[in-house]
């Protein structure tokens, strides 16, 4: 959570990927710094905050609970792709995982119950 105060300084670039009809937006993120919830801080900051968040509500509100609970529907918020230099090693890693559905195109969202 939002501590005033005590944050440290952070930076994330956001990148608009696809407006949606129902009035949500895909958005690719590229955090500069490595801070704890820094990218739902940041949204929530912009008055735009990730579905399905919990802590960071929309309206400028917080909540009291910072996960889920089982069975909720999923925070809209997925590392599909990330790289950074091993701390041990000092080699470039990079990982890729699949999209999940709500972040693919229309196709493979439209008929999401």
């Amino acid at each position: 959570m939002i501590e005033p105060g005590f944050g440290l300084p952070a930076l994330t670039e956001f990148q608009a990927i696809e407006h949606r009809p129902d009035g949500t937006t895909l958005l690719e993120a590229h955090p500069k710094t490595g801070r704890t919830n820094q990218i739902r801080a940041h949204l929530w900051h912009l008055g735009i905050p990730v579905c399905g968040d919990p802590a960071y509500l929309p309206g400028g509100g917080l909540g009291t609970v910072q996960t889920l609970p089982l069975g909720a529907p999923p925070l809209s918020l997925h590392v599909w792709r990330i790289a950074f230099t091993h701390p041990g090693t000092g080699e470039r890693v990079s990982f890729e995982d699949e999209r999940p559905k709500w972040a693919m195109g229309p196709d493979a969202w439209a008929n999401e119950a």
